[in-house]
């Protein structure tokens, strides 16, 4: 299903977001669902298929972009928890990474807080990011 120009825009911000915060990583082994990209996420998470994805040995990396009418539906807890089982499987760094409007920026960060107090979650950081260059890892 074609994505909206503000997904995409999200997805972009996504990427570049990890070029800035992970400047060690090569570049060439991310996976980005979008038209420009060569190389589109091919693991399926859950039977989602995240926007973005970065893999080695060391290094676990999940993006997701919502638009303002995704981020409460049951679709997009059900990609999340499967985003979160996947890489509590994983024995290296592991990031998931989320963007959205600057009107969703404090419920996605509250709603992360309680989340990964709640399922005990210590091994995994989550960055929000938004459309209004804020940040938050919990």
């Amino acid at each position: 299903m074609p994505e909206s120009r503000i997904h995409m825009n999200y997805v972009k911000m996504i990427v570049s977001y990890i070029e800035k915060s992970f400047p060690h990583i090569d570049m060439c082994l991310l996976n980005v669902d979008s038209p420009d990209s060569e190389y589109r996420p091919s693991q399926v998470v859950g039977l989602a298929v995240p926007d973005v994805s970065y893999t080695t040995r060391e290094l676990s990396i999940i993006g997701e972009a919502k638009t303002e009418g995704d981020i409460s539906n049951n679709h997009t807890k059900k990609q999340i928890n499967a985003y979160i089982d996947y890489l509590r499987l994983q024995s290296r760094e592991k990031h998931l990474i989320l963007c959205s409007s600057m009107y969703s920026f404090p419920s996605l960060k509250n709603y992360f807080i309680r989340y990964k107090r709640s399922n005990n979650i210590k091994d995994i950081t989550i960055h929000i990011i938004d459309d209004f260059d804020r940040e938050v890892t919990i």
